[in-house]
């Protein structure tokens, strides 16, 4: 079965907007931290996390407004990369909880933060909308009085 994916802004849709391949590409380009854990350089804690905030959850946040809604069986890949970067920066086993992972690594859980993501974006695009109204109205009232005068 081909799958035809429209690519916007580098978000792949697909026709059921369940983001699958958006997703799974993300998860590739998010395996940096198994690559390089366990090098010499990159083996203290502090490192790991800031090369996971900066290079990797990036990648995990990309667009989330567009894509928050889709399957919760992709949304959960993104998630599991999080908990593996979370145990590979505080170097626990695969057994560990991921809400103890979470805690000991300093990570706000993914939902978490697509939340507060969607919520920022709702008030900047609200405030916006607020904006365009305003210089409409003051727009038109001006041409009216252009207008009566």
């Amino acid at each position: 079965m081909k799958e035809s994916n429209a690519v916007y802004l580098r978000i792949k849709l697909d026709t059921e907007l369940w983001y699958r391949s958006h997703i799974s590409e993300t998860e590739a380009k998010a395996n940096v931290m198994r690559s390089i854990a366990g090098r010499e350089w990159g083996d203290l804690v502090s490192c790991l996390k800031t090369t996971f905030l900066s290079a990797v959850r990036p990648h995990l946040e990309y667009s989330v407004p567009v894509w928050a809604h889709a399957a919760k069986s992709n949304l959960d890949k993104l998630d599991r990369i999080q908990y593996a970067a979370g145990r590979i920066i505080i170097g626990a086993t695969r057994s560990t909880s991921t809400d103890y992972v979470e805690h000991e690594a300093k990570l706000i859980h993914l939902n978490k933060r697509r939340e507060e993501i969607i919520l920022k974006y709702g008030n900047k695009l609200n405030i916006f909308v607020k904006s365009c109204l305003d210089n409409e109205m003051a727009q038109d009232f001006s041409a009216k009085t252009i207008i009566s005068a």
